[in-house]
């Protein structure tokens, strides 16, 4: 709830990448986002190099930006987006030598989510999406997915 806690400048952690302003300087010295992912998660392994590297990360109130999230995937609960946010939060995870417990949410959490979805729609794909996602991030199948891509 918004109670005006947004209303001023703040440095924060993560910007999304669907609305960046990025100066030429910083993409020539923190690089490209990494194409292992394709597709979620790019952003927040950017916005932690670029961290690392000694940029602040700005969110801006009086910018505006309309996303919808997931719809040109098909939607939060697609066979789409569920490979790909399982498989890329395990990247995301490892590449960046996060605690042993960040593997909670993508190893555990998400995929009893996914079940107990799956179980309520009768939809099996979904869960067959997640099951997808890890074993691809564990056989080192990054990048654009085969199963799941559009």
């Amino acid at each position: 709830i918004d109670h005006g806690q947004f209303d001023r400048e703040n440095d924060v952690d993560f910007l999304t990448g669907c609305a960046l302003l990025v100066k030429k300087e910083v993409i020539e010295r923190v690089g490209f986002l990494d194409p292992q992912y394709f597709n979620f998660n790019e952003d927040a392994d950017w916005c932690i190099r670029a961290k690392a590297a000694g940029y602040r990360l700005v969110y801006v109130p009086k910018s505006k930006i309309w996303h919808r999230l997931a719809v040109s995937m098909g939607g939060r609960f697609s066979p789409f987006h569920i490979y790909y946010r399982i498989r890329n939060n395990l990247l995301l995870v490892t590449k960046n030598k996060f605690p042993i417990t960040a593997y909670i949410y993508p190893l555990i959490y998400y995929p009893l989510q996914i079940l107990i979805w799956t179980l309520l729609t009768f939809n099996i794909k979904g869960f067959q999406a997640a099951v997808a996602g890890i074993i691809d991030f564990f056989n080192g199948n990054l990048g654009r997915g085969t199963l799941f891509s559009k």
